[in-house]
């Protein structure tokens, strides 16, 4: 009697278990480099295109001292309204609104108030001129805080078109616009305090009126300067568009428009 023997070969559960084990790793391990890989590949795409970017967008975004001298060349525009009509202008900060009171603490304080106006109705010239003496001078006479004292004197130009009926306590007659008259007017000033506002001269734009602020503060032996200077410019209905600096030189730091 023949006997078929027949040998089942069962591997440990354990191995088995193990292998599969093994398997999965390695798996899992080729898809979790694959996928660093496509990381690494997307950084650095993503770190390339914002060099670019940046490179592009900072070649178009100027320095400081770039950005001061953009905005002195580029017309820049005033929006008057009849709550904003009265600004302070910087060649590197711009312009920006200003109180009526404070404008008027700066021509208080100041030593020669050189005022150009333009515009073509020389009668509301008239009215704001005749508004910036007026409150000035009372400005004067409550002597405030943040005030010099002493007195407003009125330099009236002769010959000058805009001729305004304004009420000063002291006024002296100048012979003409030029800066030896005005500095000889000065004179007439009794007090360390006192300040002389002149008639409006006709403006010549920004490096016409910088030049005759200038050659005035350089005969009276004072200095010109922005809204803390000894010869404070001024300019009544001007344009609503114009440059911030002209020719080496600013734009007057005080603008009043009629409203």
């Amino acid at each position: 009697m023949r006997f078929i023997v027949t040998v089942l070969t069962i591997a440990p559960p354990l191995l088995v278990a193990s292998a599969s084990a093994y398997s999965n790793v390695r798996e899992t391990t080729r898809a979790t480099s694959c996928q660093h890989k496509q990381q690494l590949d997307r950084r650095a795409f993503v770190t390339a295109s914002s060099a670019s970017a940046f490179a592009i967008v900072g070649s178009q975004v100027p320095r400081s001292a770039s950005a001061a001298a953009d905005r002195g060349t580029t017309a820049v525009k005033v929006k008057v309204t009849p709550v904003a009509h009265t600004f302070v202008a910087s060649a590197d900060k711009g312009i920006k609104p200003l109180r009526e009171n404070d404008a008027t603490r700066f021509f208080a304080n100041a030593k020669i108030v050189v005022p150009f106006y333009g515009g073509s109705d020389p009668s509301k010239v008239d009215e704001a001129f005749a508004e910036i003496l007026n409150l000035t001078t009372k400005r004067k006479a409550e002597k405030g805080p943040g005030v010099t004292q002493g007195g407003v004197i009125y330099g009236e130009i002769v010959g000058q078109k805009v001729a305004p009926s304004a009420s000063a306590a002291n006024k002296v007659a100048v012979k003409d616009a030029s800066p030896s008259s005005v500095a000889s007017a000065v004179s007439a000033l009794r007090a360390d305090g006192d300040v002389l506002i002149l008639s409006p001269i006709q403006s010549k734009g920004t490096a016409g009126d910088g030049k005759v602020v200038a050659d005035i503060a350089k005969a009276a032996n004072l200095e010109a300067g922005s809204r803390g200077g000894q010869v404070l410019g001024l300019l009544i209905d001007g344009p609503q568009s114009f440059l911030l600096s002209e020719g080496g030189f600013a734009l007057q730091p005080i603008l009043w428009y009629s409203i």
